[in-house]
């Protein structure tokens, strides 16, 4: 599948592994959003077009792997970055084969001198079968028995790490220097490294006694990136390490054990050049860990080596050495290039890439799930609400629907815990984080019994640069039809819930919220008479940002044709009366042209709004151009929807 709108991400890391222009940046570049914006999509492309024999690169998925520890992972980024490159050739790593070596070795019985002795004759043993075979194969075996890795790579990479320890075409082993760095482990320690050698023997044979395993792994990794540090260097590009699902304990655990090391070797060594570039993705619980839920993190759009660089400056200790970028929604060029693609003959091409658009806000998975969907139905006719209801294409067992293919692509996992996804439909109408938590916890209704695992649920993306905290869009708006299926009079149903929302907003002063609400549950006639009697004496400026939120306003079912739907839900206002009757057809006709699921009949409801808007302008203390001006533009959106 291509990938849609994420150049500036893979150019991003094309800047970050670059040294033409002197080392770059020693920072762990983290790509982060919601389920089903592209993360792994992104690193799957980045190492398969762009990335394959130009340099060498590991791929880890940390869902994807057993538990484990770091070991396991070490060793798998030695396999994988000793595949084939035939720009690179092999990459060396005596450090750490010596201490794969040292940990083998079984010297329980000995006292401190005999396991100097033991280790200092098993490093000086010339034939390679003797020790070092059996490591490497070892290394080899336990990347192969984690799997996702080809057996048929097995021999060259074995061959590889060998090639890179030995000498005489691989008849003497060589490591002495791979020994030696133990004494002073690139921070000028001035050791006897059989000592540290030994204690890494004695701690691994104790590994689950205090902070054994914490201290055998911190040496390891350290080995392995003093490998990379004297063995890489000739170079235009670093190597690359791609982290998938870096949220998960171990990806927590790797990164900020890295991130440590390299903290100390800056320290140690300012200017020493690093040639390894990592990149990872979280949903995040990575990124909460470093900034807080809603910190503002820069864009794929704004992201750079300079902008890191500044940040950098102001940070301290090892937050300096993250970067996290945010995954921004796919814009509509992009989803018309989805349309164009996939379902070039369904209806009108241009209003589909709209509807899609304009459901899923850019959502990757979400508008190519929808795309697919439209493609595969037989009928022109652009209708999401009833498409979300259809049958998911490619289904071989035909039980699954558009709808829920949604919910599992955006909720994952969270789909098996039945009440935690009951209690997110419930909240599903509060208008970001802190009205759900309300809800959650005064609010008396069925379910919602574990505030915590709803605010920790992964669905919250910030709103803008405020920090404000939604349910991402999309997920919201398909968890509202969900909430409309319980039925009239459910005790956590569509009515229930906005009626306690209502209350709420009303309770702390917040017109907005309160009229939002209100036409949630189809209370036009006071949401349009508060806002006429609002337009005499509100700048005109705040009484549109008062309108448009409260027009954004779910609505619980299918409307119908729009001339039809407007003179329903306007049927009680007098016509001679005015300015309320223009205002009320402006927000019944508004409030439907923003529902994402009206489908692509919207140009009569532009006509509509245009019209009323020129009708309400004159009311308007300090408002006449600023609403001619909307007008005109919901001119233009009827002739786009035409």
């Amino acid at each position: 599948m291509r990938l849609h709108g994420r150049d500036n991400a893979i150019d991003l890391v094309r800047d970050f592994m670059d040294r033409s222009g002197g080392p770059p940046p020693a920072a762990v570049l983290v790509f982060t959003g919601p389920r089903g914006c592209g993360k792994t999509a992104l690193l799957t492309t980045l190492a398969e077009e762009h990335l394959d024999q130009h340099v060498p690169y590991a791929f880890i998925d940390f869902a994807a792997l057993e538990p484990g520890g770091i070991r396991g992972v070490l060793d798998r980024l030695v396999f994988e970055l000793n595949r084939e490159c035939a720009a690179y050739g092999r990459i060396a790593f005596p450090r750490y084969i010596v201490g794969r070596i040292v940990l083998s070795l079984d010297t329980a019985a000995a006292d401190p001198a005999q396991v100097r002795a033991r280790i200092d004759g098993v490093l000086r043993q010339h034939r390679p079968d003797q020790v070092l075979e059996p490591i490497i194969q070892d290394v080899v075996g336990t990347v192969l028995a984690a799997g996702n890795v080809p057996q048929a790579l097995a021999q060259p990479v074995a061959a590889a790490l060998l090639a890179g320890v030995t000498t005489w075409k691989g008849r003497r082993q060589n490591l002495a220097p791979g020994r030696d760095w133990y004494g002073h482990q690139d921070l000028g320690l001035g050791h006897d490294p059989l000592d540290d050698l030994a204690l890494l023997n004695h701690r691994a044979r104790n590994i689950d006694h205090g902070d054994n395993r914490e201290q055998v792994e911190r040496l390891l990794l350290a080995a392995f990136l003093a490998d990379l540090r004297h063995g890489f260097t000739r170079t235009r590009y670093n190597c690359a390490v791609l982290l998938d699902n870096a949220d998960e304990p171990l990806g927590r655990q790797f990164t900020r054990a890295l991130v440590r090391l390299r903290e100390q070797h800056a320290g140690n060594a300012p200017g020493d050049p690093d040639p390894m570039t990592v990149v990872a993705t979280s949903r995040g619980s990575l990124v909460e860990l470093l900034t807080g839920r809603a910190a503002e993190i820069p864009t794929i759009e704004t992201a750079s080596v300079a902008d890191h660089r500044q940040r950098r400056a102001r940070l301290h200790g090892d937050r300096r050495h993250w970067y996290l970028v945010r995954l921004t929604d796919l814009d509509r060029a992009h989803v018309q290039t989805m349309v164009d693609t996939w379902a070039p003959e369904r209806g009108n091409p241009h209003h589909l890439a709209l509807v899609v658009h304009g459901l899923t806000r850019g959502h990757p998975a979400a508008a190519d799930i929808l795309v697919h969907s439209f493609a595969a139905e037989p009928r022109n006719a652009i209708e999401p609400r009833e498409r979300l209801r259809g049958r998911a294409p490619g289904d071989a067992r035909g039980a699954e629907t558009v709808l829920e293919r949604l919910e599992r692509a955006l909720l994952g996992e969270l789909t098996r815990s039945g009440p935690l996804v009951d209690d997110l439909v419930t909240c599903s109408p509060a208008t970001d984080l802190n009205a759900a938590v309300r809800l959650i916890t005064r609010g008396g209704l069925p379910g919602a019994a574990d505030p915590e695992a709803v605010t920790r649920s992964g669905v919250w993306v910030p709103a803008g640069p405020g920090g404000t905290l939604v349910m991402l869009p999309v997920l919201r708006r398909i968890l509202l039809e969900r909430l409309a299926e319980r039925g009239e009079g459910a005790p956590a149903g569509w009515e229930a819930v906005h009626t306690w929302l209502r209350r709420d907003a009303a309770e702390r002063g917040d017109p907005a919220g309160e009229l939002h609400h209100a036409l949630a549950l189809g209370d036009l006639q006071h949401v349009a008479g508060e806002l006429t009697g609002r337009l005499r004496d509100t700048p005109v400026k705040d009484w549109l940002r008062l309108l448009r939120a409260v027009v954004a306003a779910p609505v619980a079912g299918p409307a119908g044709p729009p001339n039809e739907a407007i003179a329903r839900l306007t049927a009680w206002a007098d016509p001679t009366e005015r300015p309320g009757s223009a205002v009320a057809r402006l927000v019944a006709a508004l409030w439907l042209a923003t529902d994402p699921l009206t489908g692509a009949r919207r140009a009569e409801l532009h006509t509509i709004v245009r019209n009323e808007y020129v009708a309400v302008a004159p009311f308007s203390p300090d408002g006449l151009i600023r609403l001619y001006s909307e007008a005109d533009r919901h001119l233009g959106l009827a002739e786009l929807w035409r």
